[in-house]
């Protein structure tokens, strides 16, 4: 699995557009604020799931927090940049 935080966001939209090119979008988790603006992405397969906003001036406790409830979801892989991600696929 693969979580893009700020995915309703214009460059976690791009991000989750390029992926969908090279995985299947059930691979895709989408971390949101808001999941009703992420109804587009749902209907592509890709797993929508409420993220606390744990970037937005949010310590780290706070972040590892939500990356921890996203766990519960599925495995996740940590991956530093886009480029990064894109490359390992």
């Amino acid at each position: 699995m693969i979580l893009v935080t700020g995915a309703t966001g214009k460059l976690g939209g791009q991000v989750i557009e390029q992926l969908v090119r090279k995985v299947s979008a059930g691979q895709i988790v989408a971390g949101v604020r808001d999941p009703g603006k992420a109804a587009d992405l749902a209907r592509l397969g890709v797993h929508v799931r409420l993220a606390v906003d744990a970037c937005a001036g949010a310590s780290a406790v706070d972040h590892q927090r939500a990356l921890d409830a996203m766990a519960l979801y599925a495995p996740l892989i940590e991956l530093t940049s886009v480029d990064e991600v894109l490359a390992s696929l």
